[in-house]
């Protein structure tokens, strides 16, 4: 088991008389270390760095990993918050303990709150550093999930899914910028789509606890799950880049040190780094929209959140019961387990994603995932248009009332299933993973946190518009047509990015944004 103590040994530069100006070599730096009495007020765990897994061209380190994981935890909460959500209300609407009007806001006050949340992570993560905004965000996310787990009144228990989704908010700022600047560049692909991996088994873990538990004790393993972060993050460390954009070069080359291995030169990362810092002004200004270094990763960032929301994920989630009663699922056990199952294919394509980013890249995934989305969708109408299950006013979701539902016979049932599964997965190795690695990747230092923030609003708003205008759509076009618009969203997303994304596979952040200079 390897020992988790703090390390906060303060590097000094060899020209410390002369204003600091010169950079140590990697042997004076580990001299220095192991002669300084100074202390670091950067608090970190000192885990054993030998290698534990070999990588093209670099390794990973405990440290990485451990530092990884204070992201990974955050991200498990979110997941978790997500799966929570349906399983709390089929009970508090059972038992009838919230009214259809309180339902309603019980279940988008995560989605609310996690607006202003991704507003202020925006200001934190800039101002204020990545690991202070990852502590930061457990603070809410603990208060709202006790608040669940011990209040019985309605307006309690509101206030607390408003808490857990600020939370939310903060998280979906810093989580990737987090690892994306920890990681060395030939494994940032890998770690950075373990993000979204650990938050599908989240969602995955909510559900399959919800087959065997009830909403409170739910809700009590969903307070645990924050305060562990919490005590995590204490022990790790802020991103070099960080360090390096407010001129901190010893805790800079203190934090490579630690999360490298010794065999890698990190005077030669550092100094990548600092090329592309140097080449930035740090304060951003809105005249600053008009250079093609800022608009340009901008406005890509804006188009594949947009287009994550248009392959219609957030109303297949939300309307997963349904789409099986259609099929022939009845009751809560089967309609709960059938979530399940969704839940592991999702699982299943993200860890794929992990096993393939590095080597398939980015933009060949998201052509490959809006591809597959947009055959899928299409078989999806298809089915639906076959078996005559167009009307909506045939949409029944309670249990009692499901034998209402027109019966599919023949292959329709299957077909409908399967291309519901196939469609979860081409998802999840493409557009889950990919817009938010590519956002940290491809966006400057000075303007990432807010710019991170307004893309979240962004794909928040066209969450909630899909979810919205979902129920009109099949009103307007029938079931079948609403899945074909998404098929053709999703396949116009396909020209988008094969015209205006550019692949980051191996490349380092300082190079992929010095390119859009060019």
């Amino acid at each position: 088991m390897p020992f988790l103590g703090i390390r906060s040994q303060s590097l000094k530069s060899k020209s410390e008389g002369q204003g600091g100006d010169t950079p140590l070599s990697d042997s004076e730096v580990e001299s220095e270390e192991e002669g300084s009495s100074t202390e670091s007020d950067v608090p970190l765990v000192s885990l054993p760095t030998n290698p534990v897994m070999d990588g093209p061209g670099r390794v990973f380190t405990r440290n990485l990993l451990y530092a990884c994981c204070c992201s990974y935890v955050a991200s498990f909460s979110f997941g978790y918050t997500v799966g929570f959500t349906s399983l709390a209300l089929e009970e508090l609407r059972g038992n009838g303990h919230l009214e259809q009007w309180a339902a309603g806001w019980f279940g988008s006050l995560p989605m609310l709150g996690a607006i202003p949340g991704s507003l202020i992570g925006g200001k934190l993560v800039d101002k204020s550093g990545r690991k202070l905004t990852l502590f930061l965000q457990t603070i809410p996310n603990i208060i709202g999930w006790f608040m669940l787990a011990t209040c019985s009144h309605v307006s309690l228990l509101l206030i607390g899914r408003l808490l857990t989704g600020i939370g939310i908010g903060l998280m979906s700022v810093v989580a990737w910028t987090y690892v994306a600047e920890i990681s060395p560049k030939e494994l940032r692909g890998k770690l950075g789509t373990g993000v979204q991996l650990i938050l599908t088994l989240g969602v995955l873990t909510a559900f399959s606890l919800g087959v065997v538990l009830d909403w409170r004790f739910l809700a009590l393993i969903g307070a645990v799950l924050p305060i562990v972060d919490a005590c995590m993050v204490w022990y790790t460390t802020e991103t070099p880049r960080f360090y390096l954009s407010r001129g901190e070069r010893d805790r800079a080359r203190q934090a490579l040190l630690w999360l490298r291995d010794p065999r890698d030169d990190i005077t030669i990362e550092c100094l990548e780094i600092e090329k592309i810092l140097l080449s930035e002004e740090q304060h951003f200004r809105f005249r600053d929209l008009l250079l093609p270094e800022i608009y340009k990763p901008f406005c890509i960032c804006l188009l594949i959140k947009a287009l994550q929301q248009g392959t219609g994920i957030d109303a297949v989630k939300f309307y997963t019961v349904s789409i099986f009663q259609g099929a022939g699922f009845e009751g809560q056990t089967q309609s709960r387990l059938s979530a399940v199952a969704i839940c592991t294919a999702t699982t299943l394509g993200t860890l794929l994603a992990t096993q393939i980013m590095d080597r398939a890249g980015r933009r060949i995934l998201l052509l490959l995932s809006g591809a597959g989305i947009s055959l899928t969708c299409f078989t999806m109408g298809l089915s639906y248009s076959s078996a005559g299950f167009t009307d909506p006013s045939t949409e029944i979701v309670k249990d009692d009332l499901s034998s209402d539902l027109p019966t599919q016979q023949g292959t329709q049932p299957y077909l409908a299933l399967s291309s519901l599964f196939i469609y979860c997965i081409f998802f999840a190795i493409g557009y889950g993973p990919v817009p938010m690695l590519v956002m940290s990747e491809i966006l400057p230092t000075r303007i990432k946190g807010i710019a991170t923030s307004v893309t979240n609003i962004v794909s928040f708003v066209a969450a909630f518009i899909v979810l919205k205008e979902f129920m009109p759509l099949q009103e307007a076009v029938g079931k079948d047509g609403a899945f074909w618009t998404f098929s053709v969203i999703s396949l116009l997303g396909c020209c988008l990015v094969y015209r205006y994304l550019a692949e980051t596979k191996g490349r380092s952040l300082e190079d992929i944004q010095l390119s859009f200079n060019s």
